[in-house]
C-alpha cells in the first residue's frame, strides 16, 4: 500500500525490522515492491511521468514557471497581465486582406476568441484577417456590416472577437477628420447671379490632409461617417449687391442652400449655410458654392473669417 489516499506513505507489514532480525526475502522483496510502486506513482522531476488525476495544490502554487507556448499549457500571470496571449504579431498582407500570427499555436478558430493587433495600413474598403493561415475571415462592425474605408486606421490598435462565422470589430477606431479653409490672396471674381465654386486656397487646419486647397477646393475624407459643415460666403461689389446665396454640395448635388435679397446699396454682405452629411469615406466629397448678384465687379471677399468653409467628423455611419 504505497499511499493511503491522502498522500501519506505507510511501510508494508514487517517494517521496520529490529536489530538482529534475520533478513527474509519475502519481507525485503515486499518492501522493495512497495517502494517501487510508490515511486512509480510519484511525479518525476524531469517530466517523465504525467499526472493520472487532478492535482490539488492545497493552497500552494507553482512558482518560477515558464510562459505558455501551446494551447494545452497554462499561462503565467505575467502573460495574462501583459495581454500577450491575445496580441497578434507579424501583421502583414494588404490594407484590406490582413495576415497575422497568434502568440500561441492554433489550428482552428473558436467562438469567443479575442485578438488585438496594431493596424499596419488604413483599410480602403471591407477587410478580412487570416490568423496563422487558418482562413481569411471578414471583419464586421455593428454585427453584420462590412467595414468602411478608414475603420481600421494605421497605427491604431484594433480589437476583434470571433463570433463563429466572422470577426467582429470590438473597438471602433475611427479617425475624426476636420478642416477649416478660407479665401486668401485676392477677391475671387464671379459672374452675377451664378452659383460658383468657392476657391479656398488657404487652410487654417486640415487634420487628415483631406481638403484640396490647390485644385478642386473640396473635402474628401477617408473615414466614413456623418460630418458637420459650416460655410460663409461674403459677397463684394464695386457697384451694389442685390442678392446672395450659399450652397453645400455633395458630389455636385446641392444638399443645403441659403439665399437672401439685399435691399440696400451694400458693397459687401455675408450669408451662412450649414449641414450634417453622411460620407462613405472613399469617393464622396463636399464643397462650397456661392452666388453674388448685383452691379459692377462682383466677387467673394478674402479673409479667414470672411469667406470660409469648415467641417468635422461627428459619428460613424
Amino acid at each position: 500500500m504505497p499511499r493511503n489516499g491522502l498522500g501519506t506513505y505507510t511501510l508494508p507489514a514487517g517494517q521496520p525490522v529490529t536489530t538482529g532480525t534475520t533478513i527474509s526475502s519475502s519481507t525485503h522483496n515486499s518492501l522493495m515492491s512497495d517502494v517501487a510502486n510508490a515511486l512509480t506513482g510519484s511525479l518525476a522531476a524531469d517530466g517523465q511521468t504525467p499526472a493520472t488525476a487532478n492535482l490539488p495544490m492545497g493552497g500552494y502554487k507553482h512558482t518560477n514557471v515558464a510562459s505558455a507556448a501551446a494551447r494545452t499549457e497554462y499561462a503565467t500571470s505575467g502573460q495574462v497581465q501583459d495581454g500577450v496571449l491575445h496580441a497578434l504579431t507579424g501583421v502583414g498582407g494588404t490594407a484590406d486582406a490582413i495576415t497575422a500570427t497568434a502568440p500561441v499555436s492554433m489550428a482552428a478558430y473558436a467562438t469567443g476568441q479575442r485578438f488585438s493587433f496594431v493596424v499596419g495600413t488604413t483599410n480602403t474598403a471591407s477587410a478580412t484577417i487570416n490568423v496563422n493561415a487558418i482562413a481569411a475571415k471578414t471583419i464586421k462592425k455593428n454585427g453584420t456590416q462590412d467595414l468602411g474605408a478608414g475603420d481600421l486606421l494605421a497605427g491604431s490598435v484594433a480589437e476583434i472577437y470571433y463570433d463563429g462565422a466572422d470577426f467582429q470589430l470590438v473597438s471602433r477606431q475611427c479617425g475624426a477628420p476636420a478642416f477649416s479653409a478660407y479665401r486668401s490672396g485676392s477677391t475671387q471674381t464671379v459672374a452675377s447671379g451664378t452659383m460658383t465654386l468657392a476657391q479656398l486656397q488657404s487652410e487654417e487646419f486640415d487634420t487628415d490632409s483631406c481638403f484640396d486647397s490647390a485644385t478642386n477646393y473640396r473635402f474628401t475624407p477617408l473615414v466614413a461617417g456623418y460630418y458637420r459643415f459650416d460655410g460663409q460666403i461674403t459677397g463684394y461689389a464695386n457697384g451694389s449687391i442685390t442678392a446672395l446665396g450659399a450652397s453645400i454640395r455633395k458630389n455636385t448635388v446641392a444638399l443645403r442652400t441659403a439665399a437672401q435679397n439685399v435691399n440696400f446699396n451694400a458693397t459687401n454682405s455675408s450669408i451662412n449655410v450649414s449641414a450634417i452629411i453622411p460620407l462613405n469615406g472613399s469617393t464622396d466629397y463636399v464643397d462650397l458654392f456661392g452666388l453674388v448678384a448685383g452691379t459692377g465687379t462682383l466677387g467673394f471677399l478674402l479673409g479667414q473669417g470672411v469667406t470660409f468653409f469648415q467641417g468635422h467628423f461627428v459619428s460613424p455611419l
